[in-house]
């Protein structure tokens, strides 16, 4: 065999044995376990030439790791935020409210027009001091309290009544209201409920198609108050 023919043999071997390319990988507790190469912003310019081409499959993939994160962890979630869009982690945790973090978690407010469908944070807290089965916690993205919950127990054996739950009016429209539901069903789950019960007040700036959106479905029956009732499976 010639020079010329055993060299181009030699480099086609050379090219079929080249390992694939490394794939970004996430893991279930939201964080980006590893990328293969620094993921650009999604709205970053494109580049021109090969870089170009796939600029669209590297956004594509940061997006689906970030949806990947908020779908495995109820505890955080993972955006892309930061210098040059990189992934950064965003703590959603719920906290014991105490006598030095209650003044700022009953100033929290939902917007005007919300106003007559949940209660205010300070009368939510003291009526759970007349509940013995009450738990309520205020619900912080990072070091900032966003919102409050409270919850009981139900009139029958495995049931839990989601009480109140609200996000401030300066944090709503972010997904944070999911990420915080999602992680009160799991304290709920964890706690031992099978079946989580509330009940909301019917009208335009009503709760009732977020929680439909989460998987409640309307049991069909009324409060003596007039709410409507809602259930979910944990």
């Amino acid at each position: 065999m010639s020079r010329r023919w055993a060299g181009s043999t030699r480099a086609t071997s050379r090219r079929r044995s080249a390992p694939p390319p490394p794939s970004a990988t996430t893991s279930c507790r939201g964080r980006p376990r590893a990328w293969s190469s620094p993921i650009p912003s999604p709205t970053a310019p494109r580049r021109s030439g090969r870089s170009g081409s796939t600029s669209a499959s590297n956004r594509a993939r940061c997006r689906a790791a970030i949806r990947s994160a908020i779908r495995c962890s109820g505890e955080e979630v993972t955006a892309a935020a930061g210098d040059g869009g990189q992934p950064a982690p965003i703590s959603v945790e719920l906290r014991e409210i105490t006598k030095d973090t209650v003044r700022e978690v009953c100033a929290l407010e939902v917007r005007n027009d919300q106003k007559g469908y949940v209660a205010a944070n300070a009368l939510s807290i003291a009526q759970a001091h007349f509940e013995p089965t009450a738990v309520f916690r205020a619900i912080y993205l990072g070091e900032q309290p966003i919102g409050f919950v409270q919850w009981r127990d139900g009139g029958t054996p495995g049931t839990v009544v989601l009480w109140r739950f609200m996000i401030d009016r300066r944090h709503q429209s972010a997904g944070l209201g999911r990420t915080a539901l999602a992680l009160v069903l799991l304290q709920m789950r964890r706690s031992g409920f099978e079946t989580v019960e509330t009940s909301v007040v019917r009208g335009p700036s009503g709760p009732l198609d977020f929680y439909l959106s989460q998987g409640f479905v309307e049991v069909g029956q009324a409060t003596p108050r007039g709410e409507w009732l809602l259930s979910k499976a944990l």
